[in-house]
């Protein structure tokens, strides 16, 4: 082997490496979990958006992680309650940037537009279904934000956003100054016929 051939060996191997490193390690997410779940699996490209089998992976890692709390439950009443968080979930329809926004990147916000638990399940059944929403809309978030490009993506929305709040602001301000000096106005008018 040449030593051009060593250094094309070397180089390549560095790029895969950093390749691997890097589909496998993820940018820091939203900070709202210390050990989040993975909605898809590690080796798989990381979707743009969770459908309704992603968020059923993640109901049901998320469940067992739950221990104590599924300890008393019948099997049956712990595989209704994340079924019925997985329904939940697919009657929202795929959860992107754009549903993260809509929620102002808050998880309580995203479980409050979730149905509540569906009739049928038990007391016990139904308290999981609670806890299981909210810590999916929390591990959504964490992982929806860790993807590529979602930086880029928030930067638009918030230079989006302080373009609407400015304009609101300006009509706001012109509207203010129009009714103080309509005022003005009329108090001049009233003082003239005094």
């Amino acid at each position: 082997m040449t030593g051009f051939e060593t250094v094309l060996l070397r180089a390549a191997g560095t790029a895969a490496s950093a390749l691997v490193r890097s589909a496998l390690s993820r940018a820091p997410g939203a900070g709202l979990t210390t050990d989040p779940a993975r909605p898809v699996q590690r080796w798989r490209r990381p979707p743009t958006e969770l459908g309704e089998p992603e968020v059923r992976r993640l109901a049901e890692a998320l469940a067992a992680r739950m221990d104590e709390a599924t300890a008393r439950l019948p099997e049956n009443e712990r595989l209704a309650a994340v079924a019925a968080v997985g329904d939940a979930f697919a009657s929202l329809g795929p959860l992107d940037a754009e549903a993260l926004f809509a929620a102002d990147l808050d998880p309580t916000t995203l479980a409050a537009a979730l149905p509540p638990a569906p009739p049928g399940l038990g007391e016990a059944a139904e308290a999981l279904y609670g806890r299981l929403v909210r810590l999916c809309c929390e591990h959504t978030v964490e992982y929806l934000t860790t993807l590529p490009g979602f930086a880029a993506r928030t930067d638009a929305e918030l230079v989006r956003r302080t373009g609407r709040l400015e304009r609101h602001m300006d009509r706001t301000a012109a509207r203010l100054a129009a009714t103080a000096a309509s005022e003005a106005h009329h108090f001049r008018c009233k003082d003239q016929r005094n």
